[in-house]
């Protein structure tokens, strides 16, 4: 039996792998490179499981989430100075 630990750390790992997938095909790098960085043998495989189209509200609800990110960090980082 797998423990939970390794469980968690094994989800965040592919998680991530997704997200840079997901990423990386938005920017429009082709498959075929993404493919390589994941080192898949199968294009299919990145194009199946690991890149992941989204809609564009969805795009543009992380893009102004990121943003109140961003600027959350720049206010606490001219707080503590």
């Amino acid at each position: 039996m797998v423990p939970s630990s390794a469980v968690a750390i094994f989800s965040s790992w592919h998680a991530y792998r997704r997200g840079l997938a997901t990423n990386l095909h938005e920017l429009g790098i082709p498959d075929k490179v993404i493919q390589a960085i994941l080192r898949h043998e199968d294009v299919k495989t990145t194009q199946r499981s690991y890149v992941k189209t989204l809609p564009s509200v969805v795009t543009e609800a992380m893009k102004r989430l990121e943003q109140r990110i961003a600027c959350a960090a720049d206010v606490q980082q001219v707080s503590v100075n």
